[in-house]
């Protein structure tokens, strides 16, 4: 996508929707004998999603599987929609534009992996992380320099709030926030 399509597709942004293996996390799942595996997730990636909400974009996840510890991440970074359990995630995609009125022209992705390009399909906008698959890659209208778990999120909130006129207003208020009771969850 050229620079100028992306920064009109990037101003349109209501919603921003991400995956949760291999974009919230680095993909890894560390098997500790118990149900529920144990993730690593970026605290700027968090920061960057409070950031964007702050904007008035609304930040959501659908994931192929349940995770205590992306439902967890979830409440503490107060995502209304954490949709689990779901590989039909074009299908979940849609409905969750239609329960909150946006339209796909609205909606960016962030997937790196098979069962994202679903979604692909659906959103205007388009995220792979560098570490994606390369049929993700190649799908995507943008791969972020930085791979999934380690600031790849950041980067695209970073993209949104900028290109919405956003960046100075959100970084000032975060750093206000930060600096008087440092209670702002990432």
């Amino acid at each position: 996508m050229d620079k100028a399509l992306l920064d009109e597709s990037l101003k349109a942004v209501k919603i921003l929707v991400l995956d949760c293996d291999g974009v919230l996390t680095n993909g890894q799942m560390l098997l500790n004998g118990t149900d529920s595996p144990l993730i690593s997730m970026s605290a700027r990636d968090g920061l960057g999603i409070k950031m964007l909400q702050r904007s008035g974009v609304r930040v959501a996840v659908i994931s192929g599987r349940y995770s205590e510890a992306l439902a967890k991440r979830a409440e503490v970074l107060g995502l209304l929609d954490c949709i689990t359990n779901r590989l039909d995630k074009g299908v979940a995609l849609n409905e969750l534009l239609t329960k909150h009125g946006f339209k796909a022209s609205e909606a960016a992705y962030m997937g790196d992996d098979l069962p994202d390009l679903a979604a692909f399909k659906v959103a205007q906008l388009t995220f792979c992380p560098a570490d994606g698959e390369d049929e993700v890659k190649a799908a995507a209208d943008y791969v972020t320099s930085r791979p999934g778990g380690f600031g790849a999120v950041r980067e695209v909130c970073n993209l949104i709030l900028k290109s919405q006129g956003h960046w100075d207003e959100i970084t000032s208020i975060i750093a206000k926030v930060h600096s008087h009771d440092g209670k702002e969850p990432r």
